[in-house]
């Protein structure tokens, strides 16, 4: 795997576009504003039109039936009953079995990939699919142009040749994401109250009130979420700017660099001698890092003199599970594993 630098770059496709040419497909397309909450028409047959992160409004004959999504945000649609026969982007194309997180509960003899390795379309592909619309993400709300996952800025028109594209996601905090699935679901005609979708809300509801309770009792307890095992280089996530963080903070867990002037990106970059940089009592191991574990973060010099890895307070981040109720409930289990039972060591 990749440094998480490079990683970003190659998972996400650090290059792309907003979708600035008008699709051959599209009735409607209103000026882009990225404070924009998704709006969509419910599919009750007829016309299906649906306004995104960035403010662009698509608007269809009929709801789509056909789509390309990329692979984390697929994931999660497909935990809502959403189906597409097309996926993208850098997990989908090296992992093409389906054997990695990112793929959630999608089968992956049940969908074609049209991405190359670097995670980015692959316009051939993509047409041959015929889809009647491309769904993505974009990693940086604050540069849409240059952060939308699989579709390079350089291919963006062409992509938007072949489907009109919907940014469904911003790097909002995850509850904010959620919200932006429930609405893309029920606007496909997805019943939000079935019994599966409604059992799984109240799984999620109950874990929501048990990290809420436990970060209540351990107010005292700082947690720093990185990746590690790079021979030159330690990444630090920031809150401000990557979902997990942003929901954890919201419910109340304490973030070592929570203000930090230094977490401005996705990655904040430390050299190994900076590993004290923001201690911490329980550290969450990003499990894309070289490093995985407490035994590996123990054979890294200074990573070890920390003092949540000194203590043992360690857990993983697995920073791909799809932002679903399932998705979501199992990401803040694995935040509460150690979170429960940590005591005061920084």
């Amino acid at each position: 795997m990749t440094p998480p630098s490079r990683t970003l770059s190659r998972r996400t496709a650090l290059a792309g576009a907003a979708g600035i040419a008008t699709s051959a497909l599209v009735a409607s397309r209103l000026p882009a504003s990225a404070a924009s909450t998704p709006v969509a028409s419910p599919a009750t047959g007829g016309e299906w039109s649906y306004t995104d992160v960035l403010g662009n409004t698509i608007t269809l004959p009929s709801a789509p039936t056909s789509m390309a999504i990329e692979i984390g945000v697929a994931a999660a649609l497909w935990d809502f009953g959403v189906r597409m026969p097309t996926v993208f982007g850098w997990t989908a194309s090296n992992y093409p079995d389906g054997d990695h997180i990112a793929w959630g509960r999608i089968p992956a003899d049940d969908v074609t990939i049209v991405s190359n390795t670097e995670g980015n379309v692959e316009l051939e592909q993509l047409a041959a699919q015929q889809p009647d619309l491309i769904v993505t993400w974009i990693w940086d709300k604050t540069a849409p142009e240059t952060s939308m996952s699989g579709i390079p800025a350089e291919v963006a028109a062409q992509a938007e040749q072949i489907a009109p594209i919907v940014v469904l996601r911003q790097g909002d905090a995850n509850a904010v994401e959620l919200g932006h699935m429930e609405d893309f679901a029920a606007s496909l005609g997805i019943d939000l109250d079935g019994d599966d979708l409604a059992a799984a809300r109240t799984a999620y509801e109950d874990k929501i009130a048990e990290v809420e309770s436990v970060a209540a009792g351990q107010r005292d307890i700082t947690v720093l979420f990185g990746s590690f095992g790079e021979a030159d280089a330690i990444y630090i996530a920031s809150p401000d700017f990557v979902a997990d963080l942003g929901q954890v903070r919201d419910l109340g867990i304490t973030l070592a660099n929570d203000g930090s002037p230094d977490a401005t990106t996705y990655w904040e970059t430390l050299s190994p001698e900076q590993a004290l940089k923001y201690p911490s009592d329980v550290i969450y191991i990003d499990q894309y890092g070289a490093a995985k574990t407490l035994d590996d973060l123990r054979t890294l010099p200074t990573v070890a003199q920390h003092p949540a890895v000194a203590a043992g307070q360690v857990g993983p981040w697995k920073r791909d599970l799809p932002i679903s109720y399932q998705g979501l409930t199992e990401f803040l289990e694995t935040v509460l594993v150690p979170l429960r039972t940590a005591t005061k060591v920084s």
